[in-house]
């Protein structure tokens, strides 16, 4: 991301959040951006560029994908918020024991 978009920080896709934040919301540039579809699109595009070539050699290859998500924050792209009613969610549940409001009140 950094090499192809120059000054750019991939994080101001969801802001006030950080990697590792259990909060969701939408992921707020474009879509291509998304770490999914960043991920995704990249190596297609090296499978394309590579793959024919390192198909005819003897040798087997691997391409190693790790994908960041699904992992927090939770954020996928709008078009995909805008498909969820809200009424359509169970009820959001609590512990008994009070364990997750530190979840409720805190920061990521």
């Amino acid at each position: 991301f950094r090499q192809q978009q120059r000054g750019q920080n991939p994080n101001i896709g969801w802001p006030g959040r950080d990697n590792n934040c259990w909060k969701g919301g939408n992921y707020s540039l474009d879509e291509k951006y998304h770490p999914t579809a960043w991920v995704g699109q990249n190596a297609l595009e090296w499978i394309r560029m590579n793959g024919t070539k390192m198909s005819k050699e003897k040798e087997p290859w691997l391409l190693k994908v790790s994908f960041q998500r699904p992992h927090g924050p939770y954020s996928p792209p709008q078009r995909i918020l805008n498909q969820i009613s809200e009424s359509n969610l169970p009820p959001i549940r609590l512990a008994s024991d009070d364990w997750d409001l530190r979840f409720k009140q805190g920061e990521c």
